[in-house]
Parts: structure tokens; C-alpha cells; sequence
């Protein structure tokens, strides 16, 4: 297996219910991964975007496990609302893709919502 790309930027892309319908929007952040230390690994949005993403995840082989946390847009449909929740991806044999679920609550926070969640590593390296 090969290693992560701390240098590049990382496409993060999930889907999410909008509602009890079941429609579904996808979000996308651009993020940097930060090494923390043993198998810890940091993803953080760049600034500029909308909202921001976070997550602290736990490297083991091919296996990223963790936390996340996004505080959403204030002028958003959700107001710069915090949601958070867990996450569970397996990478490829290249470490250019991660993919796999998260779990977390509804707005309402009455409901346990899961979605996919892609982790890609851009084409291009960063100017």
C-alpha cells in the first residue's frame, strides 16, 4: 500500500438527507490531510469554503476510523449549525481514494442519518 499525500489537496465529497422524503444533496469541501503522530491523521477544509469540516481519524492499514464535525454556512440552510458524527472509509491500494460511511444526527437531532462519503486526492498537485 502506498502512503497519503500530505502535500495535495483532497476532494471530500458526502451525501446527506434533506428530509424524511429521502432526496438526497451531495457537499463538497476541498481538504488537506495533516499527519498527527503515531496512526493519527487530521482532514481539515481549506479556508474560504462555505462551511467547515474536521475530522480526526485513526489510520490502521487500509482502514481510516474516526470523528467528524462540520459547522455549517451561517447564511446556509442550516444556519451555522454544528453537526458531528462518525466516519469509517477504507483506502486504496494507492491512497488516492477513500470510501465508505458516515453516521450522525438530523437537524432536528431526533434521527440517526448515514451516508457515503468519498475521500479523493486532486489530479494536480497544488501551485
Amino acid at each position: 500500500m502506498g502512503s497519503i499525500d500530505y502535500q495535495r489537496n483532497w476532494e471530500s465529497r458526502y451525501t446527506y438527507p434533506v428530509d424524511e422524503s429521502g432526496v438526497q444533496e451531495e457537499s463538497l469541501h476541498i481538504v488537506k490531510f495533516e499527519y498527527a503522530g503515531g496512526s493519527r491523521t487530521y482532514v481539515t477544509s481549506l479556508p474560504g469554503q462555505e462551511s467547515t469540516l474536521w475530522m480526526d481519524l485513526m489510520l490502521q492499514e487500509n482502514i481510516l476510523s474516526g470523528i467528524w464535525q462540520e459547522e455549517t454556512s451561517p447564511s446556509g440552510r442550516y444556519r451555522g449549525e454544528l453537526f458531528h458524527g462518525v466516519i469509517h472509509l477504507i483506502m486504496n491500494s494507492a491512497c488516492t481514494r477513500a470510501e465508505g460511511k458516515w453516521l450522525g444526527h438530523n437537524q432536528r437531532r431526533t434521527k440517526v442519518n448515514v451516508g457515503e462519503w468519498v475521500l479523493e486526492r486532486e489530479k494536480t498537485a497544488p501551485s
